[in-house]
Formats: structure tokens, C-alpha cells, sequence
């Protein structure tokens, strides 16, 4: 079953990736998601 995520959640993650020099692993250790979450 996949996990719902709610649009600031969203937000944030995308945010953090675009306005960092962190890769996918670190942004998902941070948030507590997959870096496939990211990803896709």
C-alpha cells in the first residue's frame, strides 16, 4: 500500500531538493520517505 501524502508535505520535500545540494538519500532520511517518493 503506498503512502498519501498531503500538498505541503509535497511542497517542502520538492522545495528542499530544488533550493539544496542534498541528493535524494539525504532528503528522504530527512523526511522519512523512499527516494523512489522523490523521485517519481
Amino acid at each position: 500500500m503506498s503512502a498519501k501524502y498531503n500538498g505541503d508535505f509535497k511542497k517542502d520535500v520538492v522545495y528542499m531538493y530544488i533550493k539544496s545540494a542534498k541528493s535524494y538519500a539525504e532528503i528522504a532520511a530527512e523526511f522519512n520517505i523512499s527516494k523512489t517518493s522523490i523521485r517519481d
